[in-house]
């Protein structure tokens, strides 16, 4: 597999998965259970995908600059033009400027910028930054992992992630949401484990004399519209990674909610592995 390739087929996952974003953020006007189980994962896998075993100093400094400055940037900006529309609107309204209201403003905007959500004492001025955030979690989660596990290393990924999917179960079913996006680095981390670990195996499936890799793309794309079918028929909503499984909801929930981020993500990285092997 050359470089060239390999960055083909992931950066056209990519396009297809940003696609998938906007377009189901147009409510009341998409098919949204055709893609709303695994657009989000599709990412995390990708960036597992594209890790490599690095020393941790070198990632949390490669990882800030490449995900934590543009969160901060774009999330600035977002807070400055939101706070000129809150005071033009003020000045259009009343003709004058309340500074304690606008200063109250800024201090919600600075809040939800540090804890990355929005609660009635703060306000997350770029919502869609959140993944910045989680993703930049993930990366130092993992190579604190590849620098201190000599042995076994993969094998102690997937307890892990077994764990967290656990931990993030048992917040939900409390009602329990922390702060900087914890709820959702716990349920998206397996992904991107899923991604690190598939790096030989998509190797094995797509050389040049397996016969069956359409096959097994074709296989996904009938179970996944087996899930999709489901989770209509039975009235189940596709659960939210960014705002987590709803709470007092059982582990089918669960079970449910990685069922179709797995199938959905396979599908379009076999598809667009295949166009480009």
């Amino acid at each position: 597999e050359t470089s060239y390739s390999r960055i083909q087929w992931i950066d056209t996952a990519k396009l297809v998965g940003i696609f998938f974003v906007v377009w189901a953020h147009m409510k009341g006007k998409v098919p949204i259970y055709l893609f709303a189980a695994f657009y989000m994962p599709l990412f995390f896998m990708l960036s597992g995908y594209v890790e490599k075993k690095r020393s941790f100093s070198e990632t949390l400094r490669n990882s800030f600059f490449q995900l934590m400055v543009p969160y901060f940037a774009l999330n600035s900006i977002a807070a400055i033009f939101r706070l000129l529309s809150f005071i033009v609107f003020h000045l259009m309204e009343s003709g004058t400027i309340d500074l304690y209201k606008a200063a109250k403003k800024i201090a919600e905007y600075i809040i939800g910028i540090i804890i990355a959500d929005t609660t009635e004492f703060s306000f997350f001025p770029c919502g869609p930054c959140w993944f910045l955030f989680s993703l930049f979690q993930m990366k130092l989660l993992f190579s604190f992992i590849s620098t201190t596990v000599k042995k076994r290393f993969k094998t102690i990924l997937v307890l892990l992630s077994v764990v967290m999917v656990f931990l993030a179960w048992l917040l939900c079913l409390k009602g329990i949401k922390i702060y900087f996006v914890v709820n959702e680095t716990l349920m998206g981390f397996v992904f991107y484990v899923t991604g690190f670990l598939m790096k030989n195996f998509l190797s094995e499936i797509f050389n040049k004399k397996n016969k069956y890799d359409f096959l097994i793309i074709a296989v996904l794309l009938f179970a996944y519209f087996l899930f999709v079918f489901f989770s209509i028929k039975k009235s189940y909503g596709l659960p939210n990674l960014r705002g987590g499984v709803m709470p007092g909801q059982s582990i089918f929930s669960i079970l449910h909610y990685y069922t179709g981020g797995l199938l959905g993500s396979w599908f379009l990285i076999f598809i667009c592995k295949y166009i480009f092997k």
